[in-house]
């Protein structure tokens, strides 16, 4: 079946954002630990990310989205091998590098390759560096630097050119070596340039003379460019490259031909780069290195010096002309190049080292015909001496845009959207905006329409889906985001049942709330009845009156056990005389939420599961009711210090730049574009679905004020320490302590009250954090209402035309254009009403509250100041305590009530008690800050007996509790003590407002 892609991006975009407010995230089975193979990626990713992309020689101009999948490929490459979840440093980076050069062919860009690999090579080095002795399976750092960067060079002959291979050799070895001194402890190491060396140019030893050469010259350069580089080093360089190249010779005989040229390169590039190093003993150093390594020292010429001492050539390039916006051809020259002394001649060769241009004819000519072709480019010259010892470099960049000759059209871009090749649409959209079709407009219509779907997969929002709320598969592209490919996991339907405990004396001990246990009906029986269920039952709520029992372990049935705090003793449920069964006996727990894998649900994204939450994921596994639990201990998991991060980065993602781009692009067009979306991408084919500019601006007003509710958030702090809250009892573990019997609290909640002695508000919460946000969620606010209203009033007019057929009217098919125009012209007034009441604080605005009444707000005020901080909202005791009042009165809600004073005046209280005294407490609101928004709010609660039955101005009952006396109907004096702790509710409503932990 086709699939809604287009409206399901608007309906994600929405539902996504109220989940990261709201709800969570979480997912079964077991916890969700990076592998040290996907923290290896990830650091050669941050490279590739990093504000430096550049190599010594090639930038590196690679999109968020080919980086993305230079990563994905590599620990698929990983995967593939069998090493996720190795430790071995040397297989995982070898795995890598050859995951990254396929990720480089397919993107197939030879400039790209060469940066790509040398950043390769530099953060294997450095991952090399911090690896421990175990990840190093046995081998020395020294060892494992070398054989990874062979193998990073080796790479190249997969993914570039011949004519490019010298220069991606060259710099992956220079980045190789220049990273060593950023290392801390290879640094230190004088021999590990050298065993790089030696093992790459034993390696390239069959390429020829020429590849050697070209790692001499970076392996020295950059050993050269090191801090701290060792006084030895140009020695032990010197000793090693002559002792490889010797070594290699021997066994090869094209480089016993070269092996005097290859010597004077290894002296050149050392008096060039340590100009103080002792050059007239470098003969000797290298004849002594040849000889020692078996090789033949009468090959080594006696005028080193001479070879040092010749003067480099300057290297010259220009192109005519620079670019081409059609087929042509560009003339490359090297005039101006010079020989270098003592010579008067020199060689030059031409290479594209960026972009992936044709091949330089031997008249210097290139050749550009396509619009395939188009693109940017930079072609190098290389000039070398007469000798063959020296060089120079100049590059020259080209830029053709050579255009298509097919004319770009929607029909193709909608092709493309339904091929789900979304980045190809909207390149052909912005085609088609930029040209001079009649379906320009519509066309930057249709590509806005898609930028929106495209914040969803934004990084930060992203990196907020995958690693805040721990949906493992969350897409970074359109196309996965549109495709069932990250619904990756099974979840099912849920039901009752029971879980074995252990035995009674267990459950006793732990002091269950209740638990049950097994029995069989007595034969004799007598009268009185106890409360059981069936243990088969496919629910377990279907429960069964039974007569008074003989115990059983064999039995089906299940009496349920409950515990009364008065006497600390557990009772048959419905009887009071029948004995419990012994010690021994089973005992069960009842849960709600038991996977049932006989029903399954639907698939949905695959969820982490924290590790301390393991009874979720025993006893709960991947049922649909424990998903939104998978998502809150995700949040509280990967939200160790709160929320503000996590606020900040929706903020980032989903209404960051990205999206402003995008309404703005919707501002910025006339209000009569239209858009129609073919019914074959609606899964209707009856009909096509058309979506005006008007409609789609009043969407984004509408996000514009969900932006303006998150940055409201953002300006007061959410940062708080969450440790607490990671309690297997939360999520699905066993609950102890937790009815409305007995007055101990559950040990979970005394563990989160004593992790915040001061209560919840002593931790910050709510406190101010930024005034300048607030006053940008005031702007966002304000502009999403303003251009709801605008959009609302131009969607009015094209109603009573009559002649507007879109997606707002088949919305609404059952009524007509006059009636949806009367609906939004009602609607218009309170729009603008709202957007200059929020805009200026001392204007007011009506507000319903009920369908008979209204109320005055003046709403800019709470953005004046954190209006919603706990000294804002409550009249404190200090600055950490809420006034708390203490009051009895009969158990009707709000008669009868008596105000006996603040709870922190610790009196005892003496008053009349029957069988329907209640007793409770009220906190007390700060009016004076909540006039400033709600002027009528003291009158309103005044007039209320249920808002404010005590008769003290902005006293607000938070519950009653308790009975203080049972019996007959007779009227007793009795002693009231508000610190006494009476129930549960009571001690945590003390706790909330700040009054200490209670003591259990």
């Amino acid at each position: 079946m086709k699939r809604s892609r287009l409206i399901a991006a608007f309906c994600l975009l929405s539902a996504f954002l109220i989940s990261a407010c709201g709800g969570v995230d979480g997912g079964g089975g077991g916890t969700t630990v990076t592998p040290y193979s996907t923290t290896v990626v990830n650091d050669f990713i941050a490279l590739l990310n990093s504000s430096n992309l550049s190599s010594r020689a090639i930038s590196v101009k690679l999109s968020s989205t080919q980086i993305s999948y230079i990563r994905s490929t590599a620990i698929a490459r990983i995967s593939t091998d069998g090493l996720t979840n190795s430790t071995d440093v040397s297989k995982i980076l070898g795995s890598m590098i050859d995951g990254a050069g396929t990720a480089i062919e397919t993107i197939n860009s030879t400039a790209d390759a060469t940066g790509v690999l040398a950043i390769a090579a530099r953060s294997a080095v450095m991952t090399i560096d911090s690896a421990s002795t175990t990840q190093l399976a046995g081998s020395s750092a020294q060892d494992v630097v070398a054989r990874i960067t062979t193998s990073t060079v080796k790479k190249v002959s997969d993914v570039a050119s011949d004519s490019m291979a010298l220069s991606i050799k060259a710099e992956i070895v220079s980045e190789a070596v220049s990273a060593i001194g950023s290392t801390t402890t290879l640094k230190t190491s004088t021999t590990l340039v050298a065993a790089i060396v030696t093992s790459v140019v034993t390696q390239e030893s069959a390429v020829g003379s020429d590849s050697v050469r070209a790692v001499l010259a970076a392996a020295t350069t950059a050993a050269y460019g090191l801090a701290n580089a060792p006084a030895t080093t140009a020695a032990s360089l010197a000793i090693a490259a002559t002792t490889a190249i010797a070594t290699v010779a021997q066994n090869n005989s094209s480089v016993q031909s070269t092996v005097t040229a290859l010597y004077a390169a290894v002296a050149v590039s050392i008096s060039e780069n340590a100009p103080n190093s002792d050059v007239a003993n470098l003969s000797t150093t290298i004849t002594t290195a040849v000889s020692d390594a078996g090789g033949s020292a009468s090959d080594i010429p006696s005028n080193l010096d001479t070879i040092i001492s010749e003067m480099a050539p300057t290297a010259k390039a220009s192109a005519s002309p620079t670019g081409l916006t059609a087929a042509g051809t560009i003339t490359l020259s090297s005039s101006g190049s010079t020989a270098g002394s003592p010579y008067s001649a020199f060689t030059y060769s031409w290479a594209c080292v960026f972009g992936h241009g044709p091949t330089v004819a031997p008249n210097g000519t290139i050749e550009f015909l396509t619009p395939s072709s188009s693109g940017s480019y930079v072609y190098r010259l290389t000039v070398q001496n007469a000798g063959g010892n020296k060089i120079d470099t100049a590059d020259v960049s080209i830029t053709v845009a050579i255009p298509e000759p097919t004319t770009h059209s929607i029909a193709q871009a909608i092709s493309y959207i339904e091929a789900g090749d979304y980045d190809a649409a909207k390149a052909e959209l912005l085609a088609v905006s930029v040209s001079s079709s009649a379906e320009a407009g519509q066309a930057k219509l249709w590509k806005t329409f898609l930028d929106l779907a495209s914040v969803a997969v934004n990084k930060d929002i992203v990196s907020l889906a995958q690693d805040n709320f721990g949906f493992v598969g969350y897409p970074n592209t359109l196309k996965t985001l549109f495709s069932d490919a990250w619904f990756s996991k099974q979840w099912y339907g849920s039901r009752q049942g029971f879980v074995k405990y252990g035995t009674v004396a267990q459950a006793k001990a732990a002091k269950l709330y209740e638990f049950y246990v097994p029995f069989t009906e007595s034969s004799s029986t007598s009268d009185g009845f106890i409360w059981g269920y069936s243990l088969n039952s496919d629910n377990a709520s279907s429960g069964v009156w039974s007569y008074f029992a003989a115990w059983s372990d064999s039995s089906t049935q299940l009496a349920r056990v409950d515990y009364y705090d008065s006497s600390e003793q557990y009772t048959v449920s419905g009887s009071s005389s029948i004995a419990l069964p012994p010690d021994t006996s089973t005992a069960y727990v009842k849960y709600d939420n038991i996977t049932d894998l006989a029903n399954p649900a639907s698939m949905l994204p695959a969820i982490s599961a924290p590790s301390w939450a393991s009874s979720l994921v025993k006893y709960q596994g991947n049922s649909l009711s424990a998903y939104p639990l998978y998502i809150i201990a995700n949040v509280i998991d990967r939200n160790p210090s709160g929320l503000n991060a996590m606020v900040d980065k929706v903020l980032s993602g989903a209404f960051g730049s990205d999206f402003d781009s995008v309404v703005a692009a919707i501002k910025d067009m006339p209000s009569s574009l239209s858009i129609t979306i073919p019914g074959s991408m609606t899964e209707n084919d009856d009909f096509d679905l058309a979506i005006s500019k008007d409609e789609l601006l009043a969407y984004a007003g509408s996000l514009e004020i969900l932006k303006g509710y998150f940055q409201y958030i953002a300006s007061y702090n959410f940062n708080t320490d969450l440790s607490a809250f990671k309690i297997d009892e939360l999520f699905g573990g066993l609950s102890t302590n937790i009815g409305s019997y007995g007055d101990d609290l559950p040990s979970y909640a005394l563990t989160i009250m004593n992790a915040y002695p001061k209560g919840i508000l002593g931790t910050g919460i709510l406190a101010n954090r930024s005034q300048a946000t607030r006053n940008a969620s005031r702007a966002s606010i304000v502009q999403g209402v303003t251009d709801i209203y605008t959009a609302g009033t131009a969607l009015s007019a094209k109603l009573k035309d009559g002649s507007y057929d879109t997606l707002l009217t088949m919305a609404h098919s059952k009524m007509t254009g006059e009636d949806l125009a009367g609906i939004i012209d009602g609607y218009l007034p309170s729009a603008k009403a709202l957007y200059e009441a929020i805009a200026d604080s001392a204007k007011s605005v009506s507000v319903s509250i009920s369908d008979t009444e209204t109320v005055t707000a003046t709403p800019g005020a709470i953005f004046d100041g954190a209006f919603f901080s706990p000294a804002n909202l409550f009249e404190l005791q200090g600055v950490e305590k809420i006034k708390l009042y203490f009051w009895t009165g009969t158990e009707d809600y709000h008669e009868g009530w008596t105000y006996t004073g603040l709870v922190d005046d610790q009196a005892t209280l003496t008053g009349t008690a029957t069988n329907d005294t209640y007793r409770g407490f009220a906190m007390k609101l700060n009016l004076t800050n909540l006039a400033k928004a709600y002027p009528g709010i003291g009158d309103l609660l005044d007039s209320s007996p249920d808002m404010n039955p005590l008769g003290v101005a902005g006293a607000f009952p938070v519950g009653s509790f308790g009975t203080d006396w049972s019996g007959d109907d007779g009227t007793h004096t009795v002693t009231y003590d508000p610190f006494d702790p009476v129930s549960i509710q009571v001690r945590t409503m003390k706790w909330l407002c700040g009054y200490g932990v209670p003591g259990n």
